[in-house]
């Protein structure tokens, strides 16, 4: 016998954009059917998605979908964690917990989090700059960032933002070491400085080529976030933000622990 929750993430697998191809069966008599193709995966947009199927798929098998869920649910345009604390009561899938404890702590932060400017998701190499291009090397992209959707790849040079280079000739300095500092913290000021969910246009060089690529800009993440709170490299108004928002999620975990 089937169980209800088993019966869910195969409702899930249909919905959630991971829908298996569907053979024709044979039939009873030695006639073939017509192809022996598998018909043609049907993926329906995310829009199209309940909050329920979405739910289901946090529990799939496969990790991909688990994940593509996830960032889904904290995508929601309108928070629900009311909604989220019903649902962690009554589920007894672990991995379904915890993964909407994430998309709840994420939506505590969210508005806190868009205060603190783009992010793009590269992995920035400290590379000597040559005097004739002054630029940024590309050492590796976050899964699912701006840059990713964006197709920038390793070792890709980002020399100009909206047509605008990272650094002048004049501006740079004769220690290439120090232009090196200089460049990153151009690129990372220019981020921080547009809100989540703008676009912007990078000007890269990519063997030898110029080309130009238009993202748009992701939230910073909360473990970035933290990072810079145990480095110090917060104003104090992001401080206050971001304990406000801690405080909040605590008080949500610890109604949600001590439930029935």
């Amino acid at each position: 016998m089937i169980s209800g929750m088993r019966v869910r993430r195969c409702s899930a697998a249909l919905a959630g954009c991971l829908l298996c191809a569907v053979v024709a069966s044979t039939p009873a008599s030695d006639e073939k059917p017509a192809t022996d193709q598998p018909r043609p995966k049907f993926i329906p947009p995310k829009n199209q998605l309940t909050v329920d199927q979405l739910i289901d798929a946090l529990g799939s098998p496969d990790y991909e979908e688990r994940q593509r869920a996830t960032d889904v649910l904290k995508d929601q345009k309108t928070s629900f964690t009311q909604e989220l604390t019903r649902i962690c009561r009554t589920v007894q899938d672990l991995e379904i917990r915890l993964r909407l404890v994430e998309v709840a702590e994420f939506l505590f932060y969210r508005e806190a989090l868009k205060g603190m400017g783009g992010f793009l998701g590269i992995q920035m190499e400290n590379a000597v700059p040559s005097k004739r291009v002054l630029g940024v090397r590309v050492l590796r992209t976050i899964d699912g960032s701006a840059a990713d959707k964006g197709d920038i790849r390793a070792g890709d040079v980002v020399i100009a933002i909206d047509g605008r280079p990272l650094l002048s000739n004049a501006d740079s300095s004769l220690d290439l070491r120090l232009t090196v500092r200089q460049l990153m913290d151009a690129l990372m000021t220019a981020i921080s400085a547009v809100q989540p969910g703008a676009d912007m246009t990078l000007t890269l060089l990519r063997d030898g080529d110029e080309l130009t690529t238009k993202v748009t800009l992701g939230l910073k993440p909360l473990s970035l976030v933290r990072q810079h709170i145990a480095a110090r490299r917060l104003d104090s108004d992001h401080q206050a933000a971001l304990e406000a928002a801690r405080q909040q999620f605590a008080r949500w975990r610890a109604e949600l622990e001590n439930s029935p």
